[in-house]
């Protein structure tokens, strides 16, 4: 497979100005790194060698 680097014409549908609430994160994410962190901890603990 061979990578080639292609410019693209990114448009936003924003129509405000961006003010510093754009910058903090959205509850759904939170959520949604609360379960990625939740099956990593569980990946790492059934890794741990047992006594």
């Amino acid at each position: 497979m061979s990578v080639v680097p292609a410019p693209t014409e990114f448009r936003s549908r924003r129509q405000k100005p961006i003010d510093a609430f754009d910058f903090l994160p959205q509850a759904s994410a939170n959520l949604n790194s609360y379960y990625a962190l939740h099956e990593y901890l569980g990946l790492l603990w059934a890794a741990l060698p047992r006594p």
